[in-house]
């Protein structure tokens, strides 16, 4: 019971440090009438709103999920996390989340002392967000805090630069 409430009450802390974090004052999604306006519109290719336009120069402009914070180690969890990129040619980085050890019980760290891994794909279509996004920063750190894990955070190439399946 009490894991149960713990874990509903970080859900809750999360979702509220998300809404109250303070960040840069939305930018509204165009509108096909303000394209429009702008003198855009016989250039946009596909408009995929709120999310994105794709101009017929291949130039792609996107509205949301498009910030980012860098590795660090979490005050509140202890858990660092760092980037490491596996392959520059073909964009494909990852961010590790690492629990602090020293807070974990034996039988966290299991028999061999090693962590379990899970790999996390992060949300966004495969068309915005990123494995470097705040909202899977704070995530991961609290999966990889209670859960005593070992986290992976898998950084893939967004479409439609990258149609699927090339993420």
């Amino acid at each position: 019971m009490a894991a149960s409430v713990s874990s509903a009450l970080l859900l809750l802390l999360n979702i509220a440090g998300a809404l109250l974090s303070p960040r840069a004052p939305p930018t509204l999604a165009p509108t096909p009438a303000t394209l429009a306006v702008a003198g855009d519109a016989e250039d946009v290719d596909f408009l995929f709103l709120p999310f994105l336009v794709l101009y017929k120069s291949g130039r792609v402009v996107r509205f949301m999920g498009t910030d980012t914070v860098p590795a660090s180690t979490d005050p509140a969890t202890g858990v660092a996390s760092r980037d490491v990129v596996i392959d520059a040619d073909a964009g494909l980085a990852v961010r590790l989340y690492m629990p602090n050890v020293a807070n974990l019980t034996a039988g966290e760290r299991g028999r061999s002392g090693k962590l379990p891994l899970v790999v996390y794909y992060h949300g966004g279509a495969f068309v915005t967000e990123s494995a470097f996004s705040p909202t899977y920063q704070r995530y991961l750190n609290a999966l990889a805090s209670k859960a005593g894990v070992l986290a992976v955070s898998v950084e893939y190439r967004l479409a439609p630069e990258h149609p699927l399946p090339r993420a």
